[in-house]
């Protein structure tokens, strides 16, 4: 899904740079080299116990990831310039999340929290978390949609 998420984010076409990392340190590490730029990070996501009346076994959990944008800033201190842009951003970007439907076995996406992450190096990172109800059943391939 994390695949799927990359591809959505590039075809908006408002970053500079779309990638993925393991973690919001990881993605933060080398900084933004333009403008706008995207990572698609997995985050804990939660399986409640597993059901079995009849059939194959069956799972419902929540996927969780999040998408962190890093915004050049430069000359501003307080970060009012990068917030703006957030805001712009922002639009675009839940636009094209909130209620995406990435496939089989998957309900819709949801927002489940927002927030900045730092500004380091004339940087403004800012993390969007969001979720998925995943179902799971026993001998169903769940890879990728």
């Amino acid at each position: 899904m994390l695949a799927l998420l990359e591809s959505r984010l590039k075809a908006l076409s408002v970053f500079d740079r779309v990638g993925s990392a393991l973690s919001v340190a990881m993605a933060m590490k080398n900084g933004v080299a333009r403008n706008m730029e995207a990572f698609v990070i997995p985050l804990p996501s939660t399986y409640n116990e597993r059901s079995q009346d009849l059939g194959p076994l069956t799972q419902k959990g929540v996927k969780a990831f999040g998408v962190l944008v890093g915004i050049r800033s430069v000359n501003d201190p307080t970060g009012a310039n990068g917030n703006a842009k957030i805001d712009q951003l922002e639009q675009t970007l839940l636009g094209s999340l909130l209620g995406w439907h990435p496939g089989p076995n998957y309900e819709r996406v949801s927002l489940t929290r927002t927030e900045p992450v730092g500004m380091p190096d004339a940087t403004l990172w800012h993390l969007y978390r969001f979720a998925v109800p995943q179902y799971l059943a026993e001998g169903v391939t769940h890879g990728n949609p």
